[in-house]
């Protein structure tokens, strides 16, 4: 996720379940290493749906794994929940700043 087209404000490498997510919820099913704008209320979803999952009160199926070229694993395993862990902080600290910008990017890349 990137603050529009100026600052890279998180990276995912092989965490397929995030980028499933995006094709899924913002990208409307094309999953074609487009950038696609992302509001902050996706981000609040993608959020909830991770704390949910780390604290083990949402299925993690709910934000299911992806298989694909490079894209790692597709197990529930330990590089998976510390994956949603590793969102889960980073967005409570994008989404609970006043960051000085209102847009957002996604951009996959492989």
């Amino acid at each position: 996720v990137s603050q529009s087209r100026y600052k890279q404000t998180m990276y995912w490498r092989k965490c397929n379940a995030i980028h499933g997510w995006f094709v899924r919820n913002v990208q409307n099913g094309n999953d074609d290493c487009g950038t696609y704008n992302v509001t902050e209320d996706q981000l609040n979803r993608l959020y909830e749906l991770c704390v949910g999952i780390a604290e083990k009160k949402i299925d993690p199926a709910s934000l299911p794994t992806m298989s694909g070229f490079f894209f790692g694993s597709d197990e529930y395993d330990d590089d998976y929940f510390d994956q949603i862990r590793r969102t889960a902080n980073r967005l409570e600290d994008l989404l609970s700043t006043d960051h000085g910008f209102d847009t957002f990017d996604y951009h996959a890349s492989w």
